[in-house]
């Protein structure tokens, strides 16, 4: 390689760069005076050594300084070769500098949702969306998150939630793949924690796709629900109080738009942060009432550069708006207009394009407890304040295959919650100081699954694994859980049928009103994918169960839940009277006989697969009707 000496000019407009991106730290003390390491391995230290040093110094002063650095030290006994090689060495230099300047903070306290852009390489709108309804709600949300915040260490600690447990993640905040989130202002929070979050998943490409309820279980670990917008059941009247109660609470929303393209103003499959809702009258108070208009302000983590723009009514240059209403939601929104980043939608029109509600009940100074059940184990919650009449709980499961959780009181199902894909919806109830002890029942039946439960309260609470329950009372609770929110179908005038179906689990109960005949059903799981089945593990595309039911009794004849995020099945339903036998007349002579353990019994009542614990400690074994009157 020839050697060149480099001119000045471009030794100027290197430091200059260098001055740029990289942070001002105290003149590097690194001497290379007998000139044993070559050029770029010198640079290279250089480098390294700014970069770990105190940044106390302007990126004016720091570029003077490295600039004179480097013409006194390098060009002593330069070896590099001609101008193309020197650009090239400098390049390389670039590479390794980190990608954000001193002036960066990790976040200002006058962050904003419309700081965050979201990258072009990475669908984690999902996440992002989350991040700024975070922001929107107030800057100590975010700081939560954060367990340092000093970027002259070198390592940002962020604590995220996994299956209901916190995890403490070291992040790198030095250097970001291209194609991944920004934040405008020159600050790092959004990157930083998308990077937490793939390291978390195993990769930025995990990050490709996914839902705001869990995001804001990660980013929280406070309990979570998802709200399916679709359902016909759910007016407007229901869903803007629920909008109301959200936001007066505090809590952060976000949603969801359809697979399906419905208008080129909004992004398909793409999440959205709530920021404020606001109602709006026409003519505004004090002159009257007049109309009524429901709004919610939305941000899109796109940014302000994103192809999607909401032109819709109540949109930027909307016909909609008079001056008065204009003025009244900025003052709502704390005086900041919209834009293409941030813009106001009816409720109307969000029940139109999007499909989901995700909502988060933070509640940042409550009390916590995170416990590991293990097999059929079950938690216990008590009030130890005799002065406190009620103490608001949400309790909440993170259980792969199991059906939901109930909370008992004296054998009592009094707040339930069903499971969601991944976790349940959180289980509300009040414990009072009468109260002296409530149960916290999963609906499980995979002994294998590990499960964490989340009792969060108003006031401390006396919180404690216990062992399982007798197989009676956790029958009976089921069975009193099914019977209370399900579809009743009438089967020939003697039998009725109660189908509950939850997000991701199936109950079917059966009762046998006759006076005296047997009741046979039979129920094929068919086209059956990523389920568990309470009585067998289901393999092949059709699985046939029998259940015979006496008469005056009710059973669980099945329990479904799935097993992944894609499951399916379609059920089939046959049901028969059987005439009871001669013998068998006698009402005292057929309770004999039932609670047995003899063959009669078995020749009396016939289950396929056969009942693992018997008629007395099965789940789906008959009990008598008497009980739920």
């Amino acid at each position: 390689m020839t050697t060149t000496t480099r001119d000045d000019e471009f030794y100027r407009q290197e430091a200059a760069l260098l001055g740029v991106l990289l942070p001002p730290p105290s003149p590097p003390a690194v001497k290379n005076e007998d000139h044993t390491m070559n050029d770029e391995e010198y640079a290279r230290q250089l480098q390294k050594k700014i970069w770990n040093e105190e940044r106390t110094q302007s990126d004016e002063r720091y570029a003077r300084e490295l600039q004179n650095e480097m013409q006194n030290e390098i060009s002593q006994d330069n070896t590099q070769g001609d101008e193309d090689n020197a650009r090239q060495l400098h390049n390389q230099l670039l590479d390794d500098v980190p990608s954000w300047p001193t002036r960066h903070v990790l976040i200002r306290e006058d962050a904003r949702p419309d700081d965050i852009q979201q990258g072009s390489q990475i669908g984690s709108c999902w996440l992002l969306s989350t991040i700024s309804a975070l922001v929107s709600l107030s800057i100590d949300a975010l700081k939560r998150i954060f367990k340092n915040e000093n970027l002259t260490s070198g390592r940002i600690n962020v604590q995220l939630y996994e299956a209901g447990l916190p995890r403490i993640l070291s992040i790198d905040p030095s250097t970001f793949p291209y194609g991944v989130s920004s934040c405008r202002r020159n600050q790092l929070f959004a990157p930083v924690i998308e990077k937490a979050v793939a390291e978390l998943r195993g990769g930025y490409e995990k990050l490709d796709g996914g839902r705001c309820v869990e995001a804001l279980e990660m980013l929280t670990g406070c309990p979570c629900e998802e709200v399916q917008l679709t359902k016909e059941e759910d007016d407007d009247a229901w869903l803007w109080a629920r909008l109301l109660s959200a936001h007066e609470a505090g809590f952060v929303s976000c949603v969801s738009t359809k697979n399906a393209q419905l208008t080129s103003d909004l992004a398909p499959s793409h999440a959205y942060a709530i920021v404020s809702i606001l109602e709006l009258f026409e003519p505004p108070p004090p002159l009257g009432t007049g109309t009524r208009h429901r709004l919610l302000r939305l941000a899109n983590p796109h940014g302000p550069e994103s192809k999607y723009s909401w032109q819709g009514q109540w949109s930027e240059h909307s016909s909609c708006w008079t001056p008065e209403m204009r003025q009244a939601a900025l003052d709502n929104s704390g005086g900041t207009s919209s834009s293409i980043a941030t813009f106001f939608i009816s409720l109307i029109d969000l029940r139109r394009h999007f499909a989901t509600l995700s909502i988060c009940e933070y509640r940042p100074h409550w009390f916590e407890h995170r416990l590991s059940l293990i097999d059929d184990a079950v938690c216990s919650m008590q009030n130890v304040d005799q002065y406190d009449t009620s103490i608001e709980a949400t309790a909440q499961l993170f259980a792969p295959s199991d059906a939901g959780i109930l909370i008992l009181k004296d054998s009592r199902v009094i707040a339930s919650a069903p499971i969601g894909l991944d976790r349940t919806n959180p289980c509300h109830v009040h414990v009072s100081a009468q109260d002296t002890k409530l149960i916290v029942l999963p609906l499980s039946f995979n002994q294998q699954a590990s499960r964490n439960l989340v009792i969060r309260s108003s006031r401390p609470l006396l919180v404690a694994s216990k062992s399982p329950l007798s197989p009676s009372l956790r029958r009976n609770a089921i069975l009193s859980y099914v019977r209370s929110a399900s579809k009743t179908e009438p089967i020939s005038g003697y039998a009725f049928v109660h189908t509950r179906t939850d997000t991701a689990a199936c109950f079917v109960v059966v009762d046998n009103i006759h006076p005296h005949a047997r009741l046979q059903v039979k129920i094929s799981v068919l086209e059956a994918y990523g389920l568990n089945f309470s009585r067998q593990r289901v393999h092949s595309q059709a699985n046939t169960i029998v259940s015979t039911i006496p008469p005056g009794y009710t059973a669980l004849v099945l329990l479904l839940a799935a097993s992944s995020a894609s499951f399916g099945f379609r059920l089939q339903k046959q049901f028969q009277f059987i005439s009871p036998l001669r013998c068998l007349a006698s009402e005292k002579l057929f309770k004999t006989i039932f609670h047995s353990s003899s063959s009669a019994a078995d020749d009396f009542l016939t289950f396929e697969p056969p009942l693992i614990y018997g008629l007395a400690d099965d789940l789906h074994a008959p009990v008598p009707l008497t009980l739920f009157s």
